[in-house]
């Protein structure tokens, strides 16, 4: 996902910052991810799909988990 994209989008729930998360790192499908909300939204075709019906509600050991992976990826 281009990073310009990145910056204008914010998560539709909180208004926080989406974080991206390629495929491979929580399953197989990339993924936009909003700690603020606990929430990840899919991106689908290489469109972001923000739509409240389409994200999953994560719990804290799931958060935790892309936070340590996404951490991860940026020290790469």
């Amino acid at each position: 996902m281009q990073s310009e994209m990145l910056e204008t989008l914010c998560c539709p729930e909180s208004h926080g910052e989406l974080v991206y998360v390629p495929a491979g790192v929580v399953g197989d499908k990339e993924l936009l991810y909003c700690a603020q909300s606990s929430r990840t939204y899919p991106i689908d075709n290489g469109l972001p799909v923000l739509l409240a019906d389409e994200a999953t509600l994560l719990d804290k050991e799931q958060c935790a988990a892309i936070d340590k992976k996404v951490a991860e990826l940026a020290r790469k």
